[in-house]
């Protein structure tokens, strides 16, 4: 004699059956990443836009140091930023070479070069903005270097962002144009770059 099952029942049956038939499966997972800090690719520029470290002053002559009217502007480029959280950059500017004035207290950049034919009495301002003294710029002071923050907000990988500076050639702290000797002027500044 044959015996049906009821539908539900046939059903019931066959899904008891079938965990204990099923094989266990057993998978590791695993995650890696490299966790990387907020960056921009930073680069100085001069005037003419292209990529240069050196801020060329061409020749600088007496009544221009006195009366403070030569200076060159050039730049600092953001590019290239990911990851950055609030969107803005921390930037020092530290002498590397000295800072002019009595034991070195002054603001400005002091010569590097020292020899008998080399300037003295003279400095370098480096200044936030595209003309020294202009409305809206800011010294940045060698012997008290300030922090200076750069809004990165439409910074992005394919947008950049160009903070202006400037440079100008002085008569250095407490120097007078008695002091100053005609000669070669180097000087170097590192600037100190922080991502938020």
């Amino acid at each position: 004699m044959r015996y049906l099952l009821p539908p539900c029942t046939a059903l019931a049956v066959l899904l008891n059956i079938s965990p204990a038939l099923a094989g266990v499966n057993s998978l590791e997972l695993t995650v890696s990443t490299t966790i990387t800090p907020s960056t921009c690719l930073t680069t100085l520029h001069d005037e003419s836009g292209t990529a240069n470290a050196v801020v060329d002053m061409g020749d600088v002559y007496i009544p221009q140091i006195v009366n403070k009217s030569k200076s060159r502007p050039f730049s600092l480029v953001f590019s290239d930023c990911v990851g950055l959280a609030k969107k803005q950059a921390t930037v020092t500017l530290t002498a590397k070479t000295g800072c002019d004035g009595a034991s070195g207290g002054g603001n400005g950049f002091s010569n590097a070069l020292n020899g008998s034919d080399d300037a003295a009495g003279v400095a370098a301002e480096i200044w936030a903005g595209a003309s020294p003294e202009a409305s809206g710029s800011k010294q940045l002071r060698c012997a008290s270097p300030a922090q200076q923050l750069i809004d990165l907000a439409e910074a992005s990988d394919t947008t950049t962002i160009v903070w202006p500076l400037s440079a100008r050639i002085v008569l250095a702290s407490g120097s007078t144009i008695t002091d100053l000797h005609t000669g070669s002027f180097s000087t170097q500044g590192l600037f100190t770059i922080s991502y938020e």
